[in-house]
Protein backbone atom coordinates (compact mmCIF):
# COMPACT_ATOMS: atom_id res chain seq x y z
CA UNK A 1 0.00 0.00 0.00
CA UNK A 2 1.40 3.12 -0.85
CA UNK A 3 0.97 6.55 0.32
CA UNK A 4 -0.22 9.10 -2.67
CA UNK A 5 -0.70 12.51 -0.76
CA UNK A 6 1.41 14.99 1.09
CA UNK A 7 4.72 15.05 1.86
CA UNK A 8 4.83 11.42 2.51
CA UNK A 9 3.72 10.55 -0.79
CA UNK A 10 5.60 7.34 -2.65
CA UNK A 11 5.76 5.58 0.84
CA UNK A 12 4.30 2.59 2.29
CA UNK A 13 1.93 2.69 4.62
CA UNK A 14 3.87 -0.18 6.18
CA UNK A 15 7.34 2.56 6.52
CA UNK A 16 4.80 5.21 8.03
CA UNK A 17 4.36 2.46 10.47
CA UNK A 18 7.22 1.81 11.62
CA UNK A 19 9.17 5.31 11.09
CA UNK A 20 6.44 7.88 11.78
CA UNK A 21 3.89 6.04 14.39
CA UNK A 22 3.05 9.43 15.48
CA UNK A 23 1.49 10.12 12.03
CA UNK A 24 -0.62 7.75 12.21
CA UNK A 25 -1.61 8.39 16.19
CA UNK A 26 -3.50 11.94 15.57
CA UNK A 27 -6.69 13.32 14.98
CA UNK A 28 -7.49 12.84 11.31
CA UNK A 29 -10.48 13.04 8.44
CA UNK A 30 -10.40 12.52 4.81
CA UNK A 31 -7.11 11.06 3.20
CA UNK A 32 -5.36 10.67 6.31
CA UNK A 33 -8.06 9.09 7.62
CA UNK A 34 -8.45 6.25 5.36
CA UNK A 35 -4.89 5.77 5.26
CA UNK A 36 -4.76 5.22 9.40
CA UNK A 37 -7.48 2.55 8.48
CA UNK A 38 -5.32 0.76 5.89
CA UNK A 39 -2.68 0.65 9.14
CA UNK A 40 -4.67 -1.40 11.28
CA UNK A 41 -4.08 -4.26 9.75
CA UNK A 42 -0.48 -4.13 9.79
CA UNK A 43 -0.71 -2.52 13.68
CA UNK A 44 -2.14 -6.33 14.11
CA UNK A 45 0.33 -7.95 12.39
CA UNK A 46 3.24 -5.50 14.41
CA UNK A 47 1.76 -7.13 17.19
CA UNK A 48 0.98 -10.73 16.37
CA UNK A 49 5.22 -11.09 15.97
CA UNK A 50 7.02 -12.04 19.27
CA UNK A 51 9.40 -10.46 20.72
CA UNK A 52 12.87 -12.08 19.95
CA UNK A 53 14.65 -11.08 22.79
CA UNK A 54 14.94 -13.19 26.28
CA UNK A 55 13.68 -12.29 28.99
CA UNK A 56 15.47 -9.90 31.07
CA UNK A 57 15.11 -11.59 34.11
CA UNK A 58 16.60 -15.44 35.23
CA UNK A 59 14.16 -17.34 33.29
CA UNK A 60 15.65 -17.47 30.13
CA UNK A 61 11.97 -17.31 28.33
CA UNK A 62 11.44 -14.94 25.29
CA UNK A 63 10.17 -11.95 26.58
CA UNK A 64 6.69 -10.88 25.84
CA UNK A 65 6.80 -6.99 26.82
CA UNK A 66 8.78 -4.43 27.07
CA UNK A 67 8.88 -2.34 30.59
CA UNK A 68 9.89 1.40 30.42
CA UNK A 69 11.75 2.24 33.46
CA UNK A 70 12.70 6.50 33.61
CA UNK A 71 16.39 6.94 32.89
CA UNK A 72 16.67 4.34 30.65
CA UNK A 73 17.05 4.64 27.02
CA UNK A 74 15.22 1.79 25.69
CA UNK A 75 13.05 -0.97 27.53
CA UNK A 76 14.09 -3.86 29.42
CA UNK A 77 12.54 -6.87 27.52
CA UNK A 78 10.75 -9.42 30.45
CA UNK A 79 8.08 -12.34 30.27
CA UNK A 80 4.77 -12.31 31.80
CA UNK A 81 6.35 -14.43 34.64
CA UNK A 82 9.47 -12.86 35.77
CA UNK A 83 8.54 -9.72 37.57
CA UNK A 84 10.49 -6.23 36.60
CA UNK A 85 9.59 -4.73 40.16
CA UNK A 86 12.95 -7.07 41.04
CA UNK A 87 15.09 -3.67 40.05
CA UNK A 88 15.97 -1.28 41.78
CA UNK A 89 13.56 1.00 41.03
CA UNK A 90 10.19 2.14 42.47
CA UNK A 91 7.42 -0.09 40.97
CA UNK A 92 5.17 2.78 40.82
CA UNK A 93 7.74 4.36 38.13
CA UNK A 94 7.70 1.07 35.66
CA UNK A 95 5.17 0.60 32.87
CA UNK A 96 4.68 -2.48 31.05
CA UNK A 97 4.26 -1.87 27.32
CA UNK A 98 2.99 -5.10 25.17
CA UNK A 99 1.26 -3.92 21.65
CA UNK A 100 2.04 -0.88 19.72
CA UNK A 101 -1.08 1.31 20.72
CA UNK A 102 0.42 0.86 24.09
CA UNK A 103 3.92 2.08 23.14
CA UNK A 104 2.53 5.20 21.11
CA UNK A 105 0.13 5.92 24.10
CA UNK A 106 2.69 6.02 26.36
CA UNK A 107 4.78 8.67 24.62
CA UNK A 108 1.57 10.64 24.02
CA UNK A 109 1.12 10.78 27.55
CA UNK A 110 4.57 11.06 29.03
CA UNK A 111 5.96 13.22 26.25
CA UNK A 112 3.11 15.27 24.68
CA UNK A 113 3.36 16.01 21.36
CA UNK A 114 6.75 15.39 20.54
CA UNK A 115 7.32 13.03 17.70
CA UNK A 116 10.99 11.51 18.48
CA UNK A 117 10.02 9.63 21.83
CA UNK A 118 7.01 7.64 19.66
CA UNK A 119 9.01 6.97 16.75
CA UNK A 120 12.10 5.05 19.07
CA UNK A 121 9.45 3.70 21.37
CA UNK A 122 8.10 1.89 18.22
CA UNK A 123 12.07 1.29 16.59
CA UNK A 124 12.84 -0.01 19.65
CA UNK A 125 9.83 -2.86 19.66
CA UNK A 126 10.35 -3.24 16.08
CA UNK A 127 13.68 -3.88 16.25
CA UNK A 128 12.62 -6.54 19.19
CA UNK A 129 10.21 -8.36 17.01
CA UNK A 130 12.74 -8.75 14.32
CA UNK A 131 13.36 -5.59 12.46
CA UNK A 132 16.87 -4.79 11.29
CA UNK A 133 18.08 -1.48 12.43
CA UNK A 134 18.44 0.99 9.48
CA UNK A 135 15.61 -1.13 7.80
CA UNK A 136 14.65 0.23 4.28
CA UNK A 137 11.46 -0.50 2.70
CA UNK A 138 12.50 -3.86 1.42
CA UNK A 139 13.26 -5.22 5.24
CA UNK A 140 10.33 -3.39 6.51
CA UNK A 141 8.17 -4.66 3.45
CA UNK A 142 9.27 -8.15 4.74
CA UNK A 143 8.85 -7.72 8.49
CA UNK A 144 5.29 -7.48 7.51
CA UNK A 145 4.36 -9.93 5.14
Amino acid sequence: MEVTFGKHAGNSVEHLVVKRPDLLAQSANGQLFRLQQQARDLVARFDAKPITYACFGTCGQPATRGVVIPGLTGPAWWCDTCMAHDLDTNPVNLVSIKTYVGAVRYTKDRCGASRVPCQTLVKFFAEAKGLPKRAREPQIQQFFS
